[in-house]
Order: structure tokens, then sequence, then C-alpha cells
């Protein structure tokens, strides 16, 4: 077999392996959870602002069940998320793909309060 075969062969099983591995935090960190309070953030719908919200997470990681955790979203007026979430409802439940990093470049408002955010990269909802 020629060598140009062999190393085709050999970098094709390393791309399927890749593509069996499960997902890790940097490629997300999934959840389900309810959300607790959300409110536009000031401009949104002009800019590109984060609106800020507070999910109460129902299942996920171990370290985040039961957490309330704060989710900055892509301004909820003009959506740029995956998923099929186009409204933002006080109680309702989603699955959520989370970030640590601000990959939309969303521009944090300065009113936001202390403490660990995440970034919302896809909202579903629960039962699709």
């Amino acid at each position: 077999m020629p060598l140009r075969m062999v190393v085709a062969m050999v970098l094709l099983s390393a791309a399927c392996v890749d593509l069996q591995r499960p997902a890790t935090a940097s490629d997300g960190i999934a959840v389900q959870a309810e959300l607790v309070s959300v409110e536009p953030g000031p401009g949104c719908g002009v800019m590109l602002v984060g609106s800020p919200a507070t999910y109460r997470i129902t299942s996920g990681p171990s370290e985040l069940r039961g957490q309330r955790i704060h989710v900055l979203i892509a301004c909820i007026e003009m959506p740029i998320l995956e998923g099929d979430v186009d409204d933002f409802v006080v109680g309702s439940t989603h699955r959520l793909i989370l970030s640590r990093e601000n990959a939309h470049h969303i521009e944090v408002p300065s009113v936001l309060p202390e403490g660990a955010w995440f970034y919302l990269e896809s909202a579903s909802r629960p039962n699709r």
C-alpha cells in the first residue's frame, strides 16, 4: 500500500475518533434550567448589548445543579442564538449551551452585578 494511502487512512481514523469524543467545557456546558429573571439590556435592539438573565439549573453538571447562575443573552429583542427559543419568558424551562467566553463579542452593560457570568450560545425548548 502506498505511503500516501496509509497517511490518509491514519488521518481519517483520527478525525473519526475526534467526532466521537464527548463535549467538553470548552465546547459549551449543557444544562437544563428554569428562567428566573431577565431584562433587556440598555440599547438592546439597536446594538448587540447583552440582556442579563438568571437561571436555576435543574439538570447538568453536578457542581451547577440547583444553583442560580447569571447568564448574558445576546440581546433578547434580536436573538442571534442557535436553538428554537425566540422569547425568554420567566418561568419557562430551556436546554442551554453555556460558555465562559464572550464569543459573540456582546457589549456588557455596566449595570451588571458582580459575580461569575456565563454567555448563552444556544437555547432550545426541552421537549424537542
